[in-house]
């Protein structure tokens, strides 16, 4: 039995690492997020070395449920800080039933008097309590401002568009299956992070009813009459919204 959640354990850790370096690059603007994919997703596949020993000694059960519960949370838009607070929600999710299969595993290991495993669970552990709770500091903190105060979408859908330096930041803390998984072709990194953000300008032009029947996407206009593309220019986002209007023609 403990072979059956050894491999529970590794697939919801691959599954955490793989989820916040998602969520590092849907919201790489965010400097915190961008440390935190970086470091939690490595710890996340640290973990999944530290049990190689234990797999040598028990085996492992191959289980899926780990991506699974992926899969089905993170869906949907997640633009802005309601975005951001979302996947925030999901990760601790996600992470709350990792920790369950370290407990349960530290328990078994105990009763069995295995000294490495318990070490191993006892750490692991710990370390996944350090990344919920450093995740639900980060939601206590964003929801009172995201969930009362009235937004400005098109001001916040423009800052949520990462800048390149910004997205590369966090690329290497994905695996590049993640990447395939997002974007279905193998290029150079360098082409792979430009894809990503055309992909990502093109969403959320579509969002935000930016995709007009008939009118050029460079036309449209903001609430006081002034064009949309030259506000976008004047934010500091020149590079990536040369891109944005190329996805959008």
């Amino acid at each position: 039995m403990i072979a059956r959640y050894l491999g529970l354990a590794t697939s919801g850790e691959l599954a955490l690492a793989d989820a916040i370096a998602l969520v590092g690059f849907r919201h790489a603007v965010d400097p915190e997020m961008r440390k935190a994919a970086k470091m939690y997703s490595a710890w996340c596949r640290a973990h999944v070395d530290a049990l190689q020993p234990a797999i040598e000694r028990y085996g492992s059960v191959r289980s899926a449920d780990g991506e699974r519960l992926r899969r089905a949370l993170f869906r949907g838009n997640r633009l802005g800080n309601f975005g951001l607070l979302r996947d925030i929600h999901d990760l601790v999710t996600l992470a709350t039933s990792v920790r369950g299969c370290w407990s349960a595993l530290y328990q078994a290991a105990r009763e069995s008097r295995d000294l490495d495993l318990v070490a191993t669970s006892r750490d692991c552990h710990g370390e996944i309590i350090r990344q919920i709770a450093w995740l639900e500091t980060k939601l206590h903190h964003s929801a009172p401002q995201t969930l009362t105060v009235p937004s400005d979408s098109i001001k916040e859908l423009v800052t949520s568009i990462p800048n390149l330096a910004q997205v590369g930041a966090v690329a290497h803390s994905a695996p590049r299956a993640l990447l395939r998984r997002l974007v279905p072709i193998a290029p150079s990194a360098g082409a792979l992070v430009v894809v990503l953000i055309v992909a990502l300008g093109a969403a959320i032009g579509r969002h935000a009813g930016l995709l007009g029947s008939a009118a050029p996407s460079r036309s449209f206009r903001s609430r006081n009459g002034a064009p949309q593309s030259s506000i976008l220019h004047k934010s500091g986002w020149s590079p990536i919204v040369d891109l944005l209007l190329g996805a959008l023609k």
